[in-house]
């Protein structure tokens, strides 16, 4: 068992009769404990994003939507901005330009695996 499990009942049975959970509080414990299935096979790619970015001296994030606007069946992905620094990063990975070697570095570490089950 996810030691989040265990937190997750304990928490819910101290809480029952003082309230209900709120939906995304929900939310909240299914996406850590389902991301946490896939998270060593994930781990190395973050990594390789991670590399890469500080080699070009760029946040992560600039890197990864600059991967996904390379790929022609991306055609407006998803950012979830919630700052505005977030919004500034994702207009300016609209320049970068990944080198061929890049695109293949950051693909190779990849392990297919199936989709979270929270969002299947």
């Amino acid at each position: 068992m996810h030691p989040l499990v265990s937190l997750v009942a304990e928490r819910s049975e101290n809480q029952k009769a003082k309230r209900q959970w709120r939906p995304e509080q929900l939310l909240q414990f299914v996406a850590l404990l389902d991301f946490s299935k896939t998270g060593d096979l994930d781990k190395p790619a973050i990594d390789r994003v991670n590399e890469i970015a500080r080699e070009r001296n760029l946040p992560p994030s600039q890197i990864s939507l600059a991967w996904l606007l390379y790929k022609p069946v991306i055609t407006a992905p998803i950012i979830g901005a919630t700052k505005p620094h977030h919004l500034e990063d994702a207009v300016a990975a609209i320049n970068v330009k990944l080198s061929d070697q890049e695109i293949a570095r950051l693909e190779e570490p990849y392990q297919p695996h199936p989709p979270s089950e929270a969002f299947s």
